[in-house]
């Protein structure tokens, strides 16, 4: 039974009002017609994900392309995917259900982002809470990564339940740390570089001193490594046993260590995004967008500072619950720039950088957040209008999925599989290095970047030698692709152009 409290909370009413709405203005994205569905905002990496779950409910196993067994994939949200596609009657109604899962998960992304919110800082007249979920639902940043048909939007759902678990939790009583461990697991199982936030989660109740006794703390901290252990650890098992490694394929297969300016400048860039969720620079990263994007959180940070912002920050809470949630925000602080390093120095897949560091958007929201507060409190037009402000970038983009040409919504990768269906065979084997879209939609295509085959990873390098043991006579990529996987031009192996198509090239060998 609900208690009466919940239901009295300053704003709960304004805030359940806010979730129906926010959960059928994201859901109407699975509603839209024809082959509007398949394209944007989904990116090319879901439809690995829709492979491998279609597979598994087919009873082929765990695997892309019906014979090689695969851990390319987080789990928790590949859980999500076999079951949209156990209970739907086709490939599109499947990717339907998934689209409405994001939707919903993005509205409840929005909620418990008011609720941390209102932990933090304290409720400010009832206004917190709803001004804090607009400000997450109308995000341009958060808008992608929530629908973007990767398990991001999960993590993010995630890190927050985590954060209130956190803020409950008292260092001085194991108990208090069950549910947290519990969600520490969970959170590993929907992205295992989530670990290192558990690592530092764990470690600061141990090093919270002050807060009972060392004992006390051991305890506490052990029970969120345990538990978190033990809910990953299927996980875990998985991929050593059947793969050799802890690391999927798909993170293994973008491992390449190196310092280059690029990285370094698209690292800058994601950070930068991140911590300015409320718009979405499209284009290239460059040093110029990063400081662009960047004046939304300085002027927040001016606000913060002015002597408004002074006075507002005055009147937060002190309770154990809001130290401890403004504690898990520097701690993902920590986290995020922790994998902005490692990966700008593991991985030449710049391009998901911006994903990669998504933990950081909910401080930088927060940072808003707290900006339009003291902003409203200040500026009379501003207690009515500015928070709904706040959420027209949001809405603009979901109106953009819906109305916009089908050039600007249309996947470039749907070139890619119109030049598969024009000129390849029935029945031939395709080989290609971005294989999400068109393995769903193609049969007999093999993978060969390595992310969800762990044949072609081991053949790095010796390419060639693994497609003709594969009897592939078709490629079908970027012409960069071929130069990464084959270390020169195809034409210069012996294959044969057919045919162009926006960024893609159709290569056969006679």
């Amino acid at each position: 039974m609900l208690h009466y409290g919940a239901m009295t909370r300053p704003g709960a009413q304004r805030t359940a009002r806010l979730a129906l709405l926010l959960s059928l203005l994201f859901a109407s994205l699975a509603a839209r017609g024809g082959d509007r569905i398949f394209h944007r905002p989904l990116v090319e990496d879901a439809y690995y994900y829709f492979q491998i779950a279609r597979h598994a409910v087919a009873g082929h196993g765990i695997t892309a392309d019906g014979e090689h067994l695969t851990n390319g994939f987080q789990p928790l949200f590949f859980g999500v995917c076999f079951g949209a596609f156990k209970v739907a009657p086709d490939d599109t109604w499947a990717i339907r259900l998934i689209i409405l899962f994001l939707a919903l998960v993005q509205a409840g992304s929005a909620l418990l982002f008011g609720r941390f919110a209102a932990k933090a800082f304290g409720e400010r007249e009832g206004a917190t809470e709803w001004v804090a979920a607009l400000t997450y639902a109308g995000s341009m940043f958060l808008f992608w990564q929530h629908q973007n048909g990767l398990e991001t939007g999960l993590v993010l759902l995630l890190l927050l339940a985590v954060g209130l678990a956190f803020a409950r939790t008292d260092p001085a009583q194991p108990r208090s740390a069950l549910a947290l461990g519990v969600l520490c697991g969970l959170l590993v199982l929907a992205r295992i570089d989530t670990g290192i936030l558990v690592v530092l989660l764990a470690g600061s109740l141990l090093l919270a001193r002050g807060a009972g006794s060392l004992l006390n703390r051991v305890l506490t901290s052990g029970a969120v490594g345990v538990l978190s252990t033990l809910v990953s650890l299927p996980w875990w098992l998985y991929n050593v046993v059947y793969f050799g490694s802890f690391v999927p394929t798909s993170g293994r297969a973008q491992q390449a260590f190196a310092l280059e300016p690029t990285r370094v400048q698209a690292a800058v860039h994601a950070v930068a995004m991140a911590a300015s969720p409320f718009i979405y620079p499209f284009g290239a990263p460059s040093w110029a967008m990063a400081a662009a994007v960047l004046v939304v959180p300085v002027l927040a940070v001016l606000v913060l500072a002015s002597g408004a912002g002074r006075a507002w920050r005055g009147g937060l809470p002190h309770g154990e619950p809001a130290r401890w949630a403004r504690r898990y925000i520097q701690l993902l602080l920590v986290f995020g720039l922790l994998l902005a390093v490692w990966y700008c120095a593991s991985s030449w897949a710049a391009h998901f950088y911006r994903r990669y560091v998504a933990a950081l958007s909910i401080p930088g929201a927060l940072l808003l957040s707290a900006a339009v507060l003291v902003l409203r409190e200040r500026i009379r037009w501003g207690a009515k209008g500015l928070p709904f402000l706040l959420i027209a970038p949001g809405l603009g983009l979901l109106l953009l999925m819906w109305f916009a040409p089908e050039r600007i919504v249309r996947s470039g990768f749907f070139n890619q599989l119109d030049l598969v269906r024009a000129w390849v065979p029935e029945g031939e084997r395709v080989a290609a290095f971005q294989s999400g879209t068109l393995g769903f939609f193609q049969p007999a295509v093999v993978n060969l970047d390595g992310k969800v085959n762990a044949q072609a990873l081991a053949h790095r390098g010796r390419m060639a030698t693994y497609l003709e043991a594969q009897h592939v006579q078709w490629l079908c990529d970027v012409p960069s692709m071929f130069i990464f996987g084959f270390g020169a031009t195809p034409e210069a192996l012996g294959w044969k152009r057919v045919a162009s198509a926006g960024d893609f090239t159709l290569y056969r060998r006679f």
